[in-house]
């Protein structure tokens, strides 16, 4: 099961990745070098506190 979900995610993320710069384009934005940017900063920090949220969930604290 935890591949499958694995393969899904993944999927979809590239596919996301793929459209995301043909959708700013058309909108006007050329620069995609900042957007990348932010993008992969708020999915480090929300891979991180979704990492201590379930590590406090299941009772123990990151270090």
């Amino acid at each position: 099961m935890l591949v499958l979900i694995i393969l899904l995610v993944s999927s979809m993320l590239s596919v996301f990745f793929v459209i995301w710069p043909i959708t700013l384009r058309d909108v006007g934005i050329d620069e995609l070098g900042f957007v990348y940017f932010v993008l992969m900063t708020f999915m480090a920090i929300g891979s991180y506190l979704a990492r201590r949220t379930s590590s406090e969930i299941r009772g123990y604290r990151c270090s």
